[in-house]
This record gives C-alpha cells, structure tokens and sequence, in this order.
C-alpha cells in the first residue's frame, strides 16, 4: 500500500469522524421527518462502532501488507545468501576460440570466469562431448588438456583458460566434419560440458554443467575460419564427488 493512499485514508476517516456526527445531531435537533425508536446517543455509539470495526480492519490491511513486504525481504537476503554460498563459473564467450579444427585435430579454447567474490577451485573437468548440428552420427568427446593446465583456482573476477584437444593417426580421421565447413562454408556445433567445482574455504563440491553453441564460418576460397560461442545455458547442484568418482 502506498504511502499517499495511506493519507487519504487517514483524511477520509477524519472527515467522517467529524461530519456524521454533526449531521446525526442536527437530524435528531430538528425532530421532523422519520421518528425513529432510538436516541441521538444510540446512533453515536452505533456509528462509532462501525469506526471502531473499520480501523481494525485498516490495522489488518496494513500487518498483511508489512508481511508481504518482509517475506519479499527475507526471500531476498535468502537468494544472496545462497548465491554468496554457491560457486558458479560463467563461461566468457568473448574471449573463448577454436585454435585448430582439422579431420585429424581440434583445439578448443575456453575461459570460465568467477563472478564471485570468493576463490574458486576446480576440481575435476569432463570431457567436451561435440555435435555437429546439420550432421547425423557426428558425436564426438574432446578430452580435457590436463597437463596443458597448470593451475585449477580462479580468483573473484578473473578468468581461466581451459584447453580440450583431440588428434589422430593419419590413416584415421577424426573429425570428418570438418570437410562439411570447408565445403559449406558454415557449421554448428551442440557442445555440452560438465566440471566439478568448489570455493577454495569450503567442504562443499558442486557440479556445473553447461550446453552451449559454437557458430563457425570459413569462406570457400580460404582455410581461415571464424568461430562464435553463444546460446550458454547452465546449471549447478551439490554433489559428492568422491562418491560419484567410486561409481
């Protein structure tokens, strides 16, 4: 309830409070027209009884109103609580590139950032599982480039490079996709990735999973191709890991 509205409550109460009254008395003063079985006083009262049950009720309007307005509060500082308790890494698309993407070799490059104002630990990355969109039986899993990777912590709001890379012999391409690129000139790509993470002062361990989109474009008349990560959607829920891993 608004505040002006609140005034004008208190002013038309007021109003009546002094107006009825004077008209109850100079009705009862004059004695012509309806007689009624009951006194001046009688009215009074019965008027001022009605006063009474209105304010009651104005005091009720207004507790629900306040506890709406603390509930909303509460449900607030319970939102920043969970999400200051949460790790959560985004994905910086800006800065996330394809480095090579032949039949035999792919490299891609991506940067989680922390958005947080705490250090984030990265406990363990899956794989990058990789579909191309206008293509059928294209899955393929990129493995996470663990020795290219010295350091698992992200500071608040700075980002880490991830690299996942993937190579075959000669004799057996990898990724035949690629030629489709080439040809066409356009591919998309459905990736989808899951690592495990946590706030490097806590026990908890938290499992972030990502889908997200990979947009490449190379001209017919170049090996130079151009790549544009967009549509991340993402979710995050408590988890073992060390259960999980034992399974």
């Amino acid at each position: 309830m608004k505040k002006k509205h609140i005034i004008l409550l208190y002013i038309l109460v007021l109003l009546l409070s002094l107006v009825i009254p004077i008209i109850i008395n100079e009705s009862y003063k004059a004695n012509t027209g309806y007689i009624t079985l009951w006194e001046a006083k009688d009215v009074l009262l019965y008027f001022g009884s009605i006063l009474g049950a209105l304010g009651t009720t104005f005091i009720g309007v207004v507790a629900l109103f306040q506890s709406a307005q603390a509930n909303k509060i509460s449900d607030r500082l319970l939102q920043l609580e969970e999400r200051n308790s949460t790790p959560f890494l985004h994905i910086d698309t800006a800065n996330c590139k394809i480095d090579t993407f032949t039949n035999r070799e792919i490299d891609i490059s991506i940067y989680f950032r922390n958005a947080t104002e705490n250090v984030i630990n990265i406990v363990h990355v899956d794989e990058l599982k990789i579909d191309a969109v206008f293509l059928s039986n294209t899955d393929k899993k990129i493995p996470f480039c663990q020795t290219w990777t010295r350091h698992y912590s992200v500071l608040p709001n700075q980002s880490r490079q991830m690299n996942f890379y993937m190579t075959s012999p000669k004799e057996e391409p990898a990724f035949v996709f690629s030629e489709y690129l080439y040809s066409s000139g356009f591919l998309q790509l459905h990736c989808e990735l899951s690592i495990t993470l946590g706030y490097a002062n806590s026990k908890d361990i938290f499992e972030q999973s990502y889908e997200f989109v990979i947009n490449i474009a190379c001209p017919k008349d170049s090996k130079k191709y151009f790549a544009m990560f967009d549509g991340v959607e993402n979710s995050i829920e408590k988890t073992n890991f060390e259960e999980a891993a034992n399974n």
